[in-house]
């Protein structure tokens, strides 16, 4: 029997001559485990059965497979074929130390001459610090043909957009892979056409498992475009797809774009942070002039009977989130904490989103408002997957007041001129989602409310484990609780305001 060999690729590890069960601690270190099926499953690894090879992470630690496999790794230095271009002109220059300092990790420049020889590299910076504009002026100093992988085809338009704005590239220099058929039309053409190629995650995902070759199909695609710098932007998103593409690509340099370098499982959080073990990144967060959110939580009781709470929650370590939205928006507290919260925001200058957790629930606080704000019909948008036209989507995040889930208006949304991000009824534990929503807010002394619901164990629990993310990103935390007579007094009080000063509000909101 031939012996295991480990071969380092730019984007991978591969283990030849590995047979399935020849190391229980690879195997089990990357899976997770599934409650549904009470077994384990293949996570941030591949195994090609007909050809006994093992995929794993480029980033992990090389020193356990030499420990495994009782032999020292071999360097294939030989990357996908690709070619360069000439410097391109960026338009402007850094806007501040920070930006530079990231272009200088990419480039390998100044202190960072040592990621010149490093396939991988990490850039883990906060949201609005600048790593499209960086990312973008690497290519044009280093002339590298790029493409680039985004979570959506939305976001890949913003980088377009971008991309155009920042250099002096023609909009015929970039190509938009967006369905099999621009695949099939882009082999017939010459690559080096273009500078840029921009796809999302869900079209390559597509383009391999239409293919007869799999995953493999997509090796034969970057092969063919001869790029020498590939880019995932959101990295912490569409994890699976982001290890296939690196596993059937071995692009000279991987860029990993990401505000949040981390996963909401815990299970695959391992993973995630043992395959950027070994990558260099870089994180330019500054605890005392980044944060520019105000974070403040509004604690209240929703005051569920004992039925209700069984039906939300069998056990406390049973909790299903979608009951629990639905039984949430009908309870009297929190209607009053609406009342209180659209008429607080009504005074804020700038857009609000609301996040509410499933569609059904959405529409009900929304014909709530309107039943005691029904002067602010045009000024409410709803921004969820029911909505399918585009056009209409875009004119939904032009409204002042904008409903909608973490998952629709989540990482690849970018809402002008947003002021306020209020949780209403979304109940989540994941840090992530955390650092992400309190993001979305980008400009200085923006606020963030937090609505957590005292009653239940789940919510309270969550609000628990979320608090060091808001203690370490929010420029400043405030916690206040609402009594259930404070709740419907203050409510009242904006009812009756609203019930004999309606028609002052008219002017202000007509759209």
């Amino acid at each position: 029997m031939a012996l295991p060999k480990i071969i380092l690729k730019h984007s991978r590890i591969e283990v030849n001559n590995y047979n399935a069960g020849d190391s229980s601690f690879l195997e089990f270190l990357f899976s997770v485990f599934d409650p549904i099926y009470h077994t384990r499953f293949p996570k941030g690894v591949e195994y090609n059965e007909k050809k006994h090879i093992l995929y794993l992470p480029r980033g992990m630690n090389l020193a356990t497979l030499s420990k495994i496999f009782e032999c020292e790794p071999v360097i294939d230095k030989m990357p996908d074929p690709y070619e360069d271009t000439p410097q391109l002109p960026i338009k402007y220059l850094t806007k501040d130390d920070r930006q530079l300092e990231i272009l200088k990790f990419l480039i390998g420049a100044g202190q960072y001459t040592y990621t010149q020889s490093k396939s991988q590299l990490s850039v883990n910076s906060t949201t609005g610090s600048g790593k499209t504009f960086v990312t973008v002026a690497s290519m044009c100093i280093t002339g590298s043909r790029m493409i680039l992988i985004t979570s959506s085809i939305n976001w890949l338009n913003q980088w377009k957009e971008k991309i155009i704005e920042y250099t002096n590239l023609s909009p015929d220099k970039l190509y938009t892979i967006s369905g099999r058929v621009t695949i099939d039309k882009l082999m017939t053409k010459d690559p080096m056409d273009y500078q840029v190629f921009l796809v999302s995650h869900a079209t390559i995902h597509a383009y391999a498992e239409a293919s007869e070759e799999g995953w493999y199909a997509v090796d034969k695609l970057f092969k063919y475009l001869r790029c020498g710098v590939k880019v995932f932007d959101e990295s912490h998103l569409y994890f699976d797809n982001m290890v296939h593409i690196d596993f059937h690509s071995n692009t000279k340099k991987t860029i990993y774009l990401t505000a949040t370098p981390a996963r909401s499982s815990k299970e695959e959080d391992v993973i995630f942070q043992e395959y950027f073990r070994n990558i260099p990144s870089i994180s330019l967060f500054d605890e005392n002039t980044d944060p520019h959110v105000n974070y403040i939580s509004l604690l209240y009781h929703s005051n569920p009977t004992i039925d209700e709470v069984r039906s939300y929650s069998q056990g406390q370590f049973n909790f299903d989130r979608n009951i629990y939205t639905k039984y949430l928006v009908t309870k009297p507290n929190f209607l009053n904490l609406v009342i209180i919260v659209i008429d607080w925001c009504m005074k804020i200058k700038g857009k609000v989103l609301i996040y509410i957790g499933i569609n059904e629930s959405i529409a009900l606080v929304r014909d709530y408002i309107l039943e005691h704000f029904p002067y602010l019909e045009k000024c409410i948008g709803i921004y969820n997957s029911e909505i399918k036209d585009k056009e209409i989507k875009r004119q939904m995040l032009m409204k002042k007041f904008i409903l909608s889930t973490t998952k629709s208006c989540g990482a690849a949304s970018d809402i002008a001129d947003l002021a306020v991000t209020v949780v209403l009824a979304e109940p989540f534990k994941s840090k992530v989602t955390a650092r992400q929503t309190l993001g979305r807010c980008r400009a200085d002394n923006t606020l963030y409310i937090d609505c957590i619901d005292l009653s239940c164990y789940r919510t309270r629990q969550y609000y628990t484990a979320k608090k060091p993310i808001y203690n370490q990103f929010a420029k400043t935390c405030k916690e206040i609780v609402i009594s259930d007579d404070d709740l419907r007094d203050k409510a009242n009080k904006i009812k009756e305001y609203n019930a004999t000063h309606r028609m002052l509000y008219l002017p202000v909101f007509k759209r």
